[in-house]
């Protein structure tokens, strides 16, 4: 038998929960991690190695490891940016989901209201309050 009323209703808030707060708070994370990535570019320099002399061989050279280490850099900051991206996607969808279910049951959605509007709330507990807007992911150029 499906659920309905006030039943449905702490199920829906279980996913508005999930939406609003939870998997925004995961994608900070995420956002967190690409961004602090993204910074490291700015400590290429230790990669560069100068070597004496004006001929075809002197001059700063990036080394062996250069290369490698960008490549893996970006592509790790590229995965970061996009899970981001689709976890806060992922959030929105459980959002609807929760809306579209309340839309077709009127006590559900009454509930639904009361139960997300007098829920317990500690403001000093991440989990407990959506993040404000959240910064947009950095991709390597």
């Amino acid at each position: 038998m499906p659920l309905e009323g006030k039943e449905l209703a702490v199920r829906l808030v279980e996913l508005r929960h999930a939406g609003l707060i939870g998997l925004p708070r995961l994608a900070e994370v995420f956002i967190d991690a690409n961004r602090r990535l993204a910074a490291s570019s700015s400590a290429d320099d230790g990669f560069r190695r100068s070597y004496g002399g004006s001929g075809p061989h002197g001059g700063p050279s990036s080394g062996m490891v250069y290369g490698p280490w960008t490549t893996l850099r970006d592509t790790v900051q590229t995965v970061l940016g996009n899970t981001a991206n689709n976890v806060i996607t992922a959030g929105q969808v459980l959002n609807e989901i929760a809306e579209a279910y309340a839309c077709r049951d009127a006590e559900a959605a009454a509930e639904l209201q009361r139960l997300w509007e007098n829920r317990d709330i500690d403001e000093t507990d991440p989990g407990d309050v959506p993040p404000g807007s959240l910064p947009e992911p950095i991709f390597p150029e």
